[in-house]
């Protein structure tokens, strides 16, 4: 590794690695630490709570390398990560660092905290958010092992999830693991949702009431089965009218549908726009205020909605 000559030691982006700023050596308290009332803490900005470095001098201090989520420092002879006490024995020498993860040889860590199992640095990598692996085990951006993983057939599937040949992940918020039999895939780009041997999943946890086979993403939020529209959760909007054909619907704007027939407002709730012509309808947008139109018939939908009350009103034509 590089050493520079302002300090005992310097941490180096290993070749391998992609790093997103330089190390550098600094003597003194300097940004992300701060002194208050004469103690060394850890403060990235003035919105998190100041995190005091145990035994640190501000006398005797050096920050040696900055890295947005993984900075190193030393002082009386500790070495901190963050506002972390490193282990004992931390040789910066032989550290790297790659995005939030920092290799050494008193542990493997994410954001500073100990990783659960010691990931190998030279053959760690990233996968698709949130997923990492080093070949033997799999973990996400906070560390966290994606537990029973089979590192050699784990292939994420679109954000948050994932399989492996014998089990379905789910990791954001509360990690969720199902068995597979057969087959698991997902609906990108809709967010949480999967199909799961044949059953609907959101956010990990079954949708007993949601048809796979009529079901469809639109969008981040959205998405529709023969039932009606979803929205942000599993829980089924406003049901259909009888006749309606999941596979007809298209979007006529971000979260304005239509099957030909009807049309929808879709935005955490559900809403039918009763009386518009679908083949004529147009749709204006301000400051993210939504106006559907057919030209004898107009629906605003304003950005910001009233709890209990409709998000769309029907405007009345003039006389």
């Amino acid at each position: 590794m590089k050493h520079h000559s302002l300090t005992l030691a310097l941490i180096a982006c290993s070749a391998t690695f992609a790093c997103s700023q330089q190390a550098l050596a600094a003597s003194g308290v300097t940004a992300p630490w701060k002194t208050i009332d004469g103690k060394v803490v850890f403060q990235p900005n003035e919105n998190t709570p100041p995190q005091p470095l145990t035994g640190a001098d501000a006398n005797a201090f050096a920050a040696i390398y900055t890295g947005g989520d993984t900075n190193i420092a030393q002082s009386q002879g500790h070495f901190y990560c963050n506002g972390q006490t490193l282990p004992k024995g931390f040789n910066p020498d032989s550290a790297t660092v790659n995005e939030n993860f920092l290799f050494s040889n008193v542990g493997s860590f994410a954001s500073c905290e100990k990783t659960a199992v010691t990931l190998d640095a030279e053959t760690f990598h990233a996968l698709a958010f949130p997923y990492y692996t080093d070949g033997k085990t799999v973990v996400t951006i906070s560390g966290s092992l994606v537990e029973g993983a089979d590192a050699a057939s784990f292939t994420v599937l679109t954000q948050n999830q994932a399989k492996d040949k014998s089990h379905y992940f789910f990791n954001a918020g509360e990690d969720v693991t199902q068995p597979v039999t057969k087959s698991a895939h997902a609906f990108a780009p809709c967010y949480g949702w999967a199909d799961v041997d044949g059953t609907l999943y959101y956010e990990g946890i079954k949708q007993p009431h949601a048809d796979g086979a009529t079901f469809r993403c639109f969008s981040f939020s959205n998405a529709a089965d023969k039932h009606g529209f979803y929205s942000g959760g599993g829980k089924v909007l406003a049901l259909f009218p009888k006749g309606v054909v999941p596979d007809q619907i298209r979007a006529i704007d971000e979260d304005v549908y239509t099957d030909g027939k009807h049309v929808w407002f879709v935005s955490v709730r559900g809403m039918l726009l009763e009386g518009l012509d679908a083949k004529h309808v147009k749709v204006d947008s301000a400051m993210g205020d939504i106006e559907v139109s057919d030209g004898a018939v107009t629906w605003q939908c304003p950005s910001m909605g009233i709890v209990g009350e409709p998000r769309c009103k029907k405007v009345m034509p003039e006389a």
